[in-house]
């Protein structure tokens, strides 16, 4: 049999270190936001998962607006 498809390329989970990877943050922050309830993480035995759309909504609750770009 193939592939787990929580590990196949585009598939719902995506390993923690490749989650990372995919947001552009350290593995250690992905891991410290998931300690400290901000991403939820799907735990298979041993091995850490992100679900891609709570990625995707960990990135939008972390953007913010830094000003209209006016200088002082």
């Amino acid at each position: 049999m193939g592939k787990d498809t929580a590990t196949e390329a585009g598939g719902r989970l995506v390993p923690a270190v490749r989650a990372a990877r995919e947001v552009g943050i350290p593995y250690t922050s992905l891991r410290d936001a998931a300690f400290r309830g901000q991403i939820p993480v799907v735990k298979v035995g041993r091995a850490w998962y992100f679900d891609r759309g709570d990625l995707s909504r960990f990135v939008s609750a972390a953007k913010v607006n830094l000003g209209d770009g006016r200088s002082a």
